[in-house]
């Protein structure tokens, strides 16, 4: 990060927030071809396992999801994973996401030379080290520079979306959630979320990666504990510590309507308001605060949570850091493991 006392950490993440819809229309429109050999790859091969680290990798889970319901064998990993619990060596396709292109992780996995792996990768970073080595789609705009994953993460998911295309599914969805780039207002959940001592996102399906890089944006940028727990997950146990200080952000969709709203109601009963980021297209129900971001569902829902997450991730962290988005112990781009 290249900090000035002309840019703080906070401006420079604004920066990428302003460019991220234009630079996904790009992406859509500048990585057809490529999206159309990942295709064939896949098709060949039977199995694509997507690979990345931190947003990247929530990424991933979300395009999982949605390559499952195309009946794709997809599988979501996060490269440490990969590298010290492999899968064993098959035919398969592969896709390295890394919107650095330079992650210590990446690099490692590209010198191990497995056996019947079809490489790929996924970058913002067209002169880096991933797409020197392996065939990549490239979002536009160049590398991010803000610190926490904002217009990089939606451009990964525009990059998940030509492949999804090229595969069949119809992704027209997408490009409107894009060129509508719609701004729900945040502020009564901010308000409400201001005494907050920690917070857990839950979701359903694909959308639980977007709970990912909402709990990984509260560790990042307001330096407090959050958790992400899929909705079953955080039926068996967690909902002990579900407490009045305790700030519950829910990802709802029609797909998961009611799985979401029994959590929901749980919390509730427990003396909570949840926090529902919804795309479901319904109507706000009492006791719970809701923003609504329209009825999508797949990567398109997922993209149309970008920005409402980040406003609202960006405000949490104001009332409690002085200086949002200037790591303290972490670096843009990892070097080491």
């Amino acid at each position: 990060m290249n900090l000035t006392h002309e840019c703080t950490g906070l401006q420079l993440i604004e920066r990428e927030r302003e460019r991220q819809f234009r630079d996904a229309l790009d992406t859509l429109d500048s990585n057809r071809e490529m999206a159309r050999q990942v295709a064939g790859s896949i098709r060949r091969t039977g199995q694509v396992l997507l690979l990345g680290m931190g947003a990247s990798h929530h990424a991933n889970l979300v395009a999982t999801a949605a390559l499952r319901a195309l009946g794709i064998e997809a599988f979501a990993m996060p490269l440490s994973e990969a590298l010290y619990v492999p899968l064993p060596e098959r035919p398969r396709t592969v896709l390295l996401t890394s919107q650095s292109g330079g992650s210590v992780e990446a690099e490692r996995y590209l010198h191990l030379g497995r056996q019947g792996e079809d490489y790929f990768g996924l970058t913002l970073n067209p002169d880096s080290l991933l797409a020197c080595a392996v065939p990549c789609l490239v979002a536009a705009g160049g590398s991010e520079q803000g610190f926490a994953a904002t217009r990089s993460y939606l451009l990964t998911l525009a990059l998940h979306s030509t492949i999804a295309k090229a595969l069949g599914d119809a992704q027209e969805d997408f490009r409107a959630v894009v060129k509508a780039a719609m701004s729900p207002d945040v502020t009564a959940a901010v308000d409400h979320l201001r005494l907050a001592r920690s917070f857990v996102f839950s979701a359903r399906g694909g959308l639980q990666g977007v709970a990912e890089v909402g709990a990984l944006g509260i560790l990042e940028l307001a330096h407090v504990p959050a958790f992400a727990l899929e909705g079953g997950q955080l039926r068996h146990g967690p909902m002990e510590a579900v407490k009045a200080d305790l700030g519950m952000i829910f990802l709802r969709d029609a797909a998961h309507r009611e799985l979401i709203d029994s959590l929901i109601r749980a919390c509730q009963e427990a003396g909570v308001v949840p926090v529902v980021l919804d795309v479901s297209g319904e109507a706000p129900q009492p006791g719970r605060i809701t923003i609504s971001a329209g009825r999508h569902q797949g990567l398109a829902a997922a993209a149309a949570l970008c920005e409402p997450l980040q406003k609202l991730l960006l405000a949490v962290a104001g009332q409690r850091v002085e200086r949002v988005g200037e790591p303290v112990r972490s670096s843009k781009v990892t070097r080491t493991e």
